[in-house]
């Protein structure tokens, strides 16, 4: 090629790697994007961006070229990925034919003859490895390809650590800082988001709100950091009772929620019950529970489970009390009498 017409080329794949920079902080999938123009600008069939996952695993975040990469892969030492992600630099194999250490059989699926590791470094940390492959063999990387690529795997981890920073700043918006529970935000959004599952879907959806007995007394004894401890250790146990898909938050001091999707009354008082019985020593709890009757607000289910905390903590607390249609009805054990229990438990069989 004549020096005029490289130089143009190079120009062009300069105005290449500015708009796919743009555009890879613009996209909604980024690594699909990253990916595209590593292909693009290496002039390579394959592009493949791996992400550590612990010591020995990477895992294949987004690929083009290809129509099934393992989405999770060990590393031996001597594969090119692996080289490069502990080097910090790049590993080129020019022919892939009887190299030993490549993971044979992901290059023969591929197809490739050639390939190149860019690592994406951070800080000196690596955070990705940019892997591209050529199914024809080639025997070095201009000078040119490898800058391209070089700034390509550079923009590649500032936008990976935006993405974390993100995703971070995300996760505090809707993390009580204290207890690692959700928030009252948090909370929110998955009753509004449960509710409309379980309208859609016919299935019960019961809401309670919790709190300590006595923990005003309890901080003015011991102090605000063991009350904090005390706070974070109730969090923790009550967390540990509770199935996958509830939701518990804090919404302020003492105050908690809980959200039990495809939860009859029944069911949700036996948690509530579950929950006061693993409450640290030195306090006891005390719920309200409602169940969404269909039409109600999500708002107004909430405040008639507050109103049913009220009166289990007016009626001396440490008890769960259950918000019917009609008025609460205390199902509390230390409150209940063997009769009332009955009646009550009839009661939820009809109702809830």
């Amino acid at each position: 090629m004549r020096p005029w017409g490289r130089r143009a080329a190079e120009a062009q794949d300069l105005r290449t790697l500015l708009g796919a920079v743009q555009s890879v902080g613009r996209s909604e999938d980024p690594r699909a994007a990253i990916c595209a123009t590593a292909q693009e600008l290496a002039g390579a069939e394959v592009a493949v961006l791996w992400e550590p996952d612990g010591e020995l695993e990477l895992r294949a975040r987004a690929w083009t070229g290809l129509d099934y990469m393992p989405i999770l892969a060990p590393a031996p030492a001597t594969s090119g990925v692996r080289r490069a992600r502990d080097s910090g630099q790049r590993v080129f194999v020019p022919d892939t034919e009887g190299v030993a250490g490549l993971d044979r059989p992901a290059v023969l699926r591929a197809g490739c003859r050639s390939l190149a590791f860019e690592p994406a470094l951070l800080d000196d940390r690596c955070v990705a490895v940019l892997a591209v492959g050529w199914r024809r063999p080639v025997r070095r990387l201009s000078e040119h390809a490898s800058t391209l690529l070089a700034v390509l795997a550079a923009e590649t981890a500032l936008t990976l650590d935006r993405e974390a920073m993100l995703r971070r700043l995300q996760a505090l918006a809707r993390t009580d800082e204290l207890t690692g529970l959700a928030n009252r935000r948090a909370l929110g959004e998955t009753l509004r988001r449960e509710t409309h599952r379980s309208r859609r879907a016919g299935v019960p959806l019961c809401v309670a709100v919790l709190d300590l007995d006595g923990f005003k007394g309890y901080n003015d004894r011991h102090g605000h950091p063991a009350g904090d401890h005390l706070l974070a250790a109730t969090a923790a146990a009550w967390q540990s009772r509770l199935r996958e898909g509830d939701t518990l938050a804090r919404t302020g001091g003492d105050e908690f929620a809980l959200l039990l999707p495809d939860s009859r009354l029944c069911t949700a008082r036996g948690v509530l019950d579950r929950l006061r019985a693993v409450t640290p020593p030195g306090v006891t709890c005390s719920a309200g529970v409602a169940r969404l009757d269909g039409a109600e607000t999500p708002g107004v289910a909430l405040n008639r489970a507050d109103t049913a905390l009220y009166a289990a903590k007016g009626a001396g607390g440490d008890q769960v009390r259950v918000a019917y249609a009609n008025s609460p009805i205390s199902c509390g054990p230390t409150q209940a009498t063997a009769s009332s229990s009955s009646t009550a438990r009839a009661t939820c069989a009809t109702s809830s």
